[in-house]
């Protein structure tokens, strides 16, 4: 399933990737120029961290 603008309808590209799972956490409008990115954690040992993105 796509990812929409909230601004504007138009499908959002992809633009940042968690190292950890491979998951976008990033996208970007292509019509606007606005960005959305998503809170992402992983439990690793048991200490919640931010994954890097690349």
């Amino acid at each position: 399933m796509n990812q929409s603008c909230r601004a504007c309808g138009t499908d959002l590209s992809p633009k940042m990737c968690c190292k950890v799972c491979n998951e976008t956490i990033s996208w970007v409008c292509k019509n606007c120029d606005r960005m959305d990115d998503v809170t992402h954690l992983h439990n690793l040992k048991a200490k919640y961290v931010v994954a890097e993105v690349s």
